[in-house]
């Protein structure tokens, strides 16, 4: 069952079925990582053969299940949630391999994501400092570092490096 992330996060057990590359640089809290492989290179070549990817063949296009499904099972009696990235192949094939019963992330880690960011829409107040080297801005910061306010500091986490950030328009 695919379910919304206001429901997903009730589970008792949340698994990371993508690489460990991708979980290293971020996952849901509390997530651990038991990556689910697909053969990509299988799929891709059945999608340019025009063949139909059928359900009941879903182990042709997957790697060391049999490890993967001993992992699980070390949690059986719990509810469990799996995601991929973005709710997609991954997840569906895992869904199509265990049956009833357990939880995918309807639109993977991305979904969760872009949940998250959704709270940037609302308004900040910015206050933006700046101008040329030597006209003092570093002063100020450290001056509102001891004051105790919130700011970011973007030469300092540039290592003092030019910086351009560009926003999609």
């Amino acid at each position: 069952m695919f379910l919304e992330w206001s429901r997903f996060k009730d589970v008792e057990v949340l698994i990371d079925i993508r690489h460990s590359i991708n979980y290293d640089a971020g996952h849901l809290p509390q997530a651990i990582s038991l990556p689910f492989h697909i053969d990509l290179k299988k799929i891709r070549q059945a999608f340019r053969q025009k063949k139909a990817l059928d359900d009941n063949k879903v182990l042709d296009h997957v790697r060391d299940f049999e490890p993967f499904l001993e992992k699980v099972n070390a949690f059986a009696g719990k509810s469990m949630g799996f995601y991929c990235d973005s709710g997609g192949l991954r997840s569906h094939y895992l869904s199509q391999l265990l049956g009833d019963g357990f939880h995918f992330l309807k639109d993977g880690f991305q979904g969760y994501i872009d949940d998250k960011l959704s709270i940037l829409d609302i308004d900040f107040d910015f206050i933006l400092l700046e101008g040329f080297t030597g006209s003092g801005k570093t002063e100020i910061l450290r001056a509102l570092a001891r004051a105790g306010q919130q700011f970011i500091d973007l030469e300092e986490i540039t290592s003092k490096r030019s910086l351009l950030i560009l926003f999609p328009a």
